[in-house]
């Protein structure tokens, strides 16, 4: 293989996993609000 195509798949790899680790930490901090908002509902009744 080419040099400057093992960088560039280093390089996609790299911004493909921090992508899905921003987008996981997103999603898990929605279902928290979510659960949040649950649980608050749940103790006013």
């Amino acid at each position: 293989m080419d040099t400057i195509t093992i960088v560039l798949l280093l390089v996609n790899l790299t911004i493909l996993g921090l992508v899905s680790w921003w987008l996981s930490n997103r999603v898990r901090s929605k279902l928290n609000e979510v659960e949040e908002r649950h649980r608050r509902r749940w103790e006013d009744d």
